[in-house]
């Protein structure tokens, strides 16, 4: 053995791929003298490189007893034998890694297939025979499309060679094809092999089954699906019931009847104009829906008073957000829905009941929902005057921003055409109409 440092002799012929001689080790000053050979009365030493090919694998190093130079003849003899010890190490190693490719390319569960430039294949392993069906003898000399299947088109191929001839590598999914007929699915790995200059000699494919998991997959998709579509319809039937209960609160009050039909549409369309996420658009039409349900605590003779009610009369009605409330907390679908229910009647400068919210402690929700419903209270008749036109209901809410209700709100009120909100009306009244028995 010898220290690769270049301070003794055998690490610089190492280093330095030269012979090096020692004449006289007891006086050598330029190399490091290991002190086990002068106790082993060694005087004399000669190292030379051990290579093979232009690697350099080692250092063979000879020792004497005597003190004096190595002749010519030395150093070329120790130098052959150095060679020839240094190629059949460099065998014993290339048979040794062969052997180990060789069992890592028969052991690995894998299908690997290597091709040739002309994308012939020229050996499979015996995982490709098991996975593909295809014994090696018949897989030889074809093409990687001999396992396609119809489920991957040539624009698919294309593409894939594509991108292995200008990046050398190409990973992803694929469906292939079995000698019977079976396909299977598998995440497949093509890279090109190149010798020590860089050039393709090779390309190398290696398709891992992935059926099993795919199987799982797709058997989630199918309950993930069932389940959203029970959720779906458990939705549709909640919305249908609280319909149903919102028809018979507006039964009670002939005079406001389709009052909240057409306030979730106006409230909707505002939402939509502000763009809120299309998730939450649901929570808050449940929401403006169901605004006016603590309106079941409020005593009918206050409720359908022709005049002006009293200050205890008003402190009765200012109640309905607080029990409308009550009777939504608690039920986990409608906690969005509840929020919107309890500060329907908030203002924007803190003025509004029951809480005295201001600015954006106040839900949105209910922010968007203010409008609308001053919008809807303002173009329909009332028991004290008839229905003003869009002109003075739009004046009244521009004079309201940033009292009564949220600026950005009002803004996206008055984005929206004269138009669309008489059609949004009158979708309205033809849907209550067609409710009716």
């Amino acid at each position: 053995s010898f220290e690769v440092g270049e301070e003794t002799a055998a690490g610089y012929a190492f280093a330095r791929r030269v012979p090096v001689q020692v004449a006289d080790m007891a006086r050598e000053t330029r190399f490091r003298v290991p002190v086990e050979l002068l106790e082993a009365g060694l005087r004399s030493a000669l190292s030379v490189p051990m290579l093979a090919g232009e690697r350099v694998l080692g250092a063979l190093q000879v020792n004497r007893a005597t003190p004096g130079p190595f002749d010519e003849h030395d150093v070329r003899l120790l130098g052959l034998i150095a060679n020839q010890a240094g190629n059949a190490l460099q065998r014993a190693r290339f048979f040794e890694e062969l052997r180990l490719y060789k069992d890592v390319f028969e052991s690995t569960v894998d299908a690997v297939l290597i091709a040739d430039l002309q994308t012939r294949i020229m050996d499979v392993n015996p995982a490709f025979e098991r996975l593909t069906g295809f014994r090696r003898a018949e897989a030889l000399g074809q093409r990687p499309s001999l396992i396609k299947s119809p489920h991957s088109t040539p624009a698919f191929y294309r593409q894939m060679w594509e991108q292995i001839f200008s990046q050398g590598y190409w990973a992803g999914e694929i469906v292939n094809q079995r000698k019977d007929g079976e396909v299977w699915d598998a995440f497949l790995t093509i890279s090109t092999v190149r010798d020590e200059r860089g050039q393709p000699v090779a390309y190398v494919g290696i398709n891992r089954d992935i059926t099993e998991l795919k199987n799982l997959q797709r058997e989630r998709e199918v309950l993930l699906e069932a389940e959203q579509q029970r959720a779906r319809q458990l939705a549709a039937s909640y919305d249908h019931t609280l319909d149903a209960l919102v028809a018979a609160l507006d039964a009670r009050d002939k005079e406001t009847e389709g009052h909240s039909r057409r306030v979730v549409a106006y409230t909707l369309a505002l939402a939509r104009r502000m763009t809120i996420p299309e998730e939450e658009l649901a929570t808050i039409q449940r929401g403006a829906l169901l605004h006016d349900l603590g309106k079941i605590g409020v005593p009918d003779a206050i409720l359908h008073k022709p005049g002006p009610l009293t200050e205890e009369e008003w402190a009765i009605m200012r109640r309905h957000p607080e029990w409308g409330e009550r009777i939504l907390r608690g039920i986990p679908f409608l906690d969005g829905a509840c929020e919107i229910v309890c500060a329907h009647q908030e203002r924007w400068d803190s003025a509004g009941y029951p809480q005295g919210l201001a600015g954006e402690t106040i839900p949105l929700g209910a922010r968007i929902f203010a409008v609308a419903d001053t919008f809807d209270a303002i173009t329909s008749d009332r028991p004290y005057r008839a229905a003003r036109p869009y002109a003075v209901a739009r004046a009244e809410i521009e004079a309201g921003r940033g009292t009564q209700f949220d600026p950005q709100v009002v803004d996206a009120f008055l984005q929206v055409p004269e138009a669309e909100w008489l059609r949004l009306r009158a979708e309205s009244l033809t849907a209550l109409d067609s409710a009716e028995p």
